[in-house]
């Protein structure tokens, strides 16, 4: 073994975690802990916040928090939580159906029983219910309490800035004014059925359809009062298509309604007893399918003040992003350049006008995938990654700028684990009125402008390797931020007001505020820290601290006086048991890469003993110490590190890196220079009685350094792929489609095909090493996990038994890829801790 130099251990102290006074922790204590704590919903003026806690062995339960006294309330495990916009009312629904109409006023409850769904009004002085047992939609005015009801609900719909409901019941859809209790008819028919109701956002007008002996009309009515409107009826087919019941949307300003019609012809095969899969087929029989029925339905644009129809989407063309308030719609067609085999499509992006239907190409050959090109607010540019580098495109001036070639560092992260088309640091949005455009690069944040002259990056993250980034989940109960989501366009800020960011580096991590001229630090940790939520008037935000040793503490902080509190502490008692001590280490020699590890301590460590030592891998496993995970025998994954630690063990979590070619050999050579130096570094660990653990791609790591190495003495592989040639040949059902791609190109790192690279995939494949097998290897597998094949741990058990080797496969009927039930989370955590106990510890 080479020699490995001690490079640095973070912070240069010792992470103890344990004091003289902890308690000995033992398993009967696991049925106390709670597993985490969710900030979940929050008042609009930030008073009163909903946490979810979450359990193994009882109920998840929600509770509602006074932070100003610190009251709860229990909520139960509810659902349809929500707080009215005027901040006096809070609601939900209990397991049994009954909607709880709490007065955050005056405490005062409100219950009404068989409630399937409800709804506040914008301003929240009303409350609209469906009971379900007598299908009627109950309007509750809040104060008063009055209530006002309606019978055979088909649908309902508030409007979005007025105490008006459009409303759709049997034959009948009429407009309630719930201010003034008037009503009136829009239409009615004793043949007719209305749905898809739909309100612009600007409350102007509305569109819904109207089947009729299996017909459907599309109505628009615009300038809605409850004396006046005006309408307009799309009633008219159009050849070999009719209308779909796809969502309508209606254009802020009133003017377009886009809809979509059926294709009649386009018929998938419905022959249940036979599939034909060709190879000349773009895609494998299952995707094509499923594509063949999304493709089936067409977008239009039907412009209201020219009564005119423009065809958005069609055969060519077919996929589209669409924002209504939009002049473009942008337009891509997936099988242009299939048969490909990347995790996605590779597309050329097309944008139309929805006036004139003129249609321009945008960028050809663009990776479409998730992160890799956003459209702006407007709709105006789309700011796209290929290449490496960053591009915006100018519909209104049809141009193409490279954003980031001249600056000379990479915006995109060469650590991805996709050998090609390496996801981009990110573009959360734009700056107000598309001034300006916001980039990531590995650590700091970007303004440019949108025609590339003023480039300025506003943090200085790269000087001490701390990562900035804008916090856009902390908005995530903001009806802008669900608008956004909904209409597939980028994020826009306002510097003027709070702008949160998230940043870490190794030592601590914390939010700051985003200003016109500087950054200021609200609050830091050194513990992980994440799960913010603002209340949407944007003066009180929430978020919570954790890590391994730490149970979650939820915080609040006031931007008016600037002060932090906790409003919410999650196992309390946690703290005061040992569970042990953390280092994290660094290695380096002159010759090899950093090696980077978290090594985790037994509790009551003796330095005088020996331990065991159980090695967990996947990709980079040293930062796993960042997540709070009580001690438990209910682990999706059968392991847990403070059951572990508490009995006696030592736990590795090493960083491995890789060499394109070599996913197996690579994990090996990693795993095996880090323990090798661990031994060195840390004498109380027992270098006969070392064991390797893993799941998914982990798993199919431990099998194959368990077929290279007699470093461990056992090992466990969970949910593996073991060969990677017949694995490459198989489908994932779940997301229906070739598992080629997984080793040409992403996680597992060979490069090429089997057809390029034959002796890579046999020399990376456990099964067909196996004859080299000279440990005790367990197996596991959910016989319904249809993301790796279960027959691939099959595979390697009956290769294991043709050959004598010792070792035994469990296999979980019912089960996917990870384990769901709580009885099989036990038996398999019961089964992997009697293995290691038995082959590490030496008990029967």
């Amino acid at each position: 073994m080479r020699k490995l130099i001690l490079l640095l251990i973070i912070g240069g102290i010792l992470a103890e975690i344990l004091s003289a006074q902890d308690k000995i922790y033992t398993s009967n204590l696991d049925s106390l802990w709670s597993k985490d704590v969710y900030i979940s919903y929050t008042s609009p003026k930030g008073d009163w916040v909903v946490l979810k806690e979450v359990f193994d062995t009882k109920e998840d339960s929600y509770f509602l928090k006074d932070i100003k006294n610190s009251k709860e309330i229990l909520l139960g495990n509810s659902s349809f939580i929500s707080f009215s916009n005027n901040n006096n009312w809070f609601s939900y629904i209990t397991s049994e159906n009954k909607l709880v109409l709490k007065n955050l006023i005056n405490n005062d409850d409100l219950i009404i029983d068989n409630i399937s769904s409800y709804e506040f009004s914008s301003s929240g002085e009303y409350l609209t219910a469906i009971q379900k047992e007598k299908n009627q939609l109950i309007v509750f005015e809040l104060k008063s309490g009055n209530q006002y009801k309606f019978k055979n609900i088909v649908e309902y719909k508030w409007c979005p800035n007025r105490e008006v409901i459009l409303i759709s019941n049997n034959n009948d859809i009429i407009l309630f004014n719930a201010d003034t209790t008037e009503r009136i008819r829009i239409n009615k028919d004793d043949k007719s059925v209305y749905t898809n109701l739909q309100w612009s956002i600007s409350g102007n007008s509305i569109a819904f359809f109207e089947k009729k002996n299996d017909n459907y009309t599309m109505h628009f009515y615009k300038h809605i009062t409850l004396d006046k409107f005006e309408k307009q009826v799309l009633h008219r087919k159009l050849s070999g298509y009719n209308f779909s019941q796809k969502q309508i949307s209606i254009s802020n300003d009133d003017k377009r309604v886009f809809f979509f019609v059926q294709n009649n012809s386009q018929i998938t095969n419905n022959d249940k007893e036979i599939e034909i899969w060709d190879t000349k087929s773009p895609w494998i029989y299952p995707k094509m399918q499923d594509y063949l029925r999304e493709t089936s339905e067409f977008l239009n644009v039907w412009n209201i003040e020219t009564n005119k129809i423009v065809n958005i989407t069609n055969t060519k063309l077919p996929s589209y992003k669409l924002s209504p308030d939009n002049n473009n719609v942008y337009l891509f067609n997936k099988l242009t350049y299939e048969p490909q085999y990347k995790q996605s499509q590779v597309i050329d992006l097309y944008s139309i006008n929805v006036h004139s239907g003129n249609i321009e190409k945008v960028v050809q050959e663009l990776y479409n995938f998730f992160g890799f090109y956003e459209i702006s607010p407007s709709g105006r540019f789309v700011v796209y990654f290929k290449n490496n580098d960053w591009w915006i495109y100018d519909c209104l001036e049809q141009s193409t700028i490279n954003l980031t070639n001249d600056l000379h560092i990479n915006f995109f992260n060469p650590q991805d684990i996709a050998l090609i088309d390496k996801q981009p640091y990110g573009h959360p949005g734009w700056l107000k009125d598309e001034s300006y455009i916001i980039l990531y690069d590995k650590y700091d944040i970007w303004f440019m402008s949108p025609d590339g002259k003023i480039k300025k990056k506003i943090t200085d993250g790269r000087r001490d390797g701390t990562t900035y980034r804008i916090d856009l989940n902390i908005n995530r109960n903001e009806v802008n931020f669900i608008n956004t989501m909904k209409n597939n366009t980028s994020f826009e800020f306002d510097i003027k007001s709070p702008v949160v960011l998230k940043y870490s580096n190794d030592k601590v991590k914390g939010f700051a505020l985003l200003k016109e001229d500087s950054i200021e630090v609200l609050v830091n940790s050194h513990l992980n820290i994440g799960d913010g939520l603002l209340s949407t008037e944007k003066n009180i935000f929430f978020y919570k601290t954790f890590n391994l040793y730490s149970s979650p503490k939820i915080y609040s902080y006031n931007f008016l006086n600037k002060k932090e509190n906790i409003i919410y502490e999650s196992n309390p008692n946690f703290k005061n048991y040992d569970f042990g001590k953390y280092k994290p280490i660094n290695f380096k020699n002159k010759t090899s890469n950093e090696l980077k590890c978290t090594l985790l301590y037994p509790a009551q460590f003796n330095p005088q003993k020996k331990y065991p030592m159980i090695t967990w891998i996947y990709e980079k496993s040293s930062s796993s110490i960042n997540y709070f995970s009580p001690p438990s025998k209910y682990s999706e994954l059968g392991f847990n590190f403070l059951s572990y630690v508490t009995n006696g063990y030592f736990i590795l979590l090493p960083d491995i890196e890789y060499k394109q070619g070599d996913p197996g050999i690579s994990a090996l050579e990693s795993v095996t220079n880090i323990v090798d130096n661990i031994l060195e570094f840390e004498p109380a660990i027992d270098n006969k009685n070392i064991g390797i653990i893993g799941h998914s791609f982990g798993g199919y790591e431990a099998a194959f350094i368990a077929t290279q190495t007699n470093l461990f003495k056992t090992a466990v592989a969970g949910a593996a792929v073991t060969d990677l040639i017949s694995w490459s040949h198989n489908v994932s059902w779940i997301w229906k489609m070739n598992q080629f791609w997984r080793p040409e190109s992403h996680q597992f790192r060979i490069g090429e095909s089997y057809y390029e690279l034959k002796e890579n995939y046999y020399k990376n494949s456990p099964f067909h090493q196996v004859e080299n097998l000279n440990v005790p290897l367990l197996l596991w597998a959910g016989k319904n996990d249809f993301n790796i094949n279960w027959e691939q741990s099959l595979y390697m058990f009956m290769a294991m038994k043709r050959l004598n080797k010792e070792g035994v496969f469990v296999s979980f009927n019912n089960e996917s890829h990870t384990i769901l039930n709580n009885k099989n989370k036990r038996k398999l955590s019961e089964i992997i801790f009697r293995w290691f106990d038995r082959y590490l510890k030496e008990k029967e």
